[in-house]
């Protein structure tokens, strides 16, 4: 499955933010950005595609947020 857009509504510190992802991305940007949170909302993403969402799954891929 190829992903022709990326989009972030209210996700932590990203309010309303989208790209198109090519094949290869790189985030730059100053330390609070964003740049860890847009690699967390694409970890969760993942693993809800996979049902996956458990704390386990998201330490894995790489997210700091906690399952409840």
């Amino acid at each position: 499955m190829k992903l022709k857009n990326i989009s972030f509504g209210n996700f932590k510190s990203l309010y309303n933010t989208s790209f198109e992802p090519g094949k290869v991305n790189v985030f730059i940007g100053a330390n609070g950005s964003g740049k860890s949170t847009i690699l967390e909302g694409i970890g969760l993403l993942s693993a809800a595609m996979t049902d996956r969402v458990d704390a386990g799954s998201l330490q894995r891929k790489g997210s700091s947020l906690k399952y409840i």
